[in-house]
């Protein structure tokens, strides 16, 4: 009874898509105070839940609360201790969410009811140009910058299966000599790509929320 299969009825399929369609779903069959995104292959401190919950108000503003993570590989042994420390993602200012990069991760993400709330529901069929490549948590986090807070917990609080077949796969955590040579020499092309889809999906936030007022 606590498990559910939940099917994507439309033709577009991938970890976005898919999972756009299964917060619908919960959007429209259940209520709870608090969601977490999870991947399948993660796992999960024992605490994580416990000192999340902890980071939420208890007043009603839509609520956004993530956390540093460790990178374990296929075998479960460890490959960085904190991505925090690696790539930066706690944002001391809230302008870098929506100009420079979000590095929101889902699965160590957790929201309130006011926030799903508030968050327009995205039509798959219709937008799918923009869902392809419109991660699911930072459009979360974008909305609850703008009407709510964004809370992050300095603990690892997840350890994050790396394989090939992750969506982050691409990012390169270590400034080895190698990435330092191969970002030289592709930097440009991937930073502007990069860029391009930030702001992309920014400008789909800005869409979607047309007519809402921040608080």
């Amino acid at each position: 009874d606590r498990i559910r299969l939940v099917e994507n009825p439309s033709k577009f399929h991938g970890a976005y898509y898919n999972f756009f369609n299964l917060i619908e779903y919960v959007k429209n069959n259940y209520q709870f105070d608090y969601y977490f995104f999870c991947d399948q292959d993660d796992i999960w401190k024992e605490h994580k839940l416990e000192i999340q919950l902890l980071r939420f108000s208890k007043d009603d503003m839509p609520e956004m609360v993530y956390s540093d993570l460790s990178t374990i590989d296929a075998s479960n042994n460890l490959i960085d201790i904190s991505i925090n420390k690696i790539m930066g993602i706690e944002l001391p200012n809230i302008n870098n969410l929506y100009f420079i990069h979000a590095y929101i991760w889902g699965c160590t993400a957790g929201f309130n009811h006011a926030l799903l709330e508030m968050v327009p529901s995205v039509d798959i069929d219709k937008d799918y140009l923009y869902i392809e490549k419109l991660s699911h948590d930072n459009y979360f986090a974008k909305f609850a910058l703008e009407y709510g807070k964004v809370l992050f917990c300095p603990e690892q609080l997840v350890l994050y299966r790396r394989h090939g077949h992750n969506v982050t796969t691409s990012h390169h955590f270590k400034l080895s000599p190698l990435n330092v040579f191969r970002k030289a020499i592709l930097g440009f092309n991937e930073l502007a790509l990069t860029h391009a889809g930030v702001y992309n999906q920014t400008l789909y936030m800005l869409k979607k929320a047309s007519g809402k007022n921040p608080l």
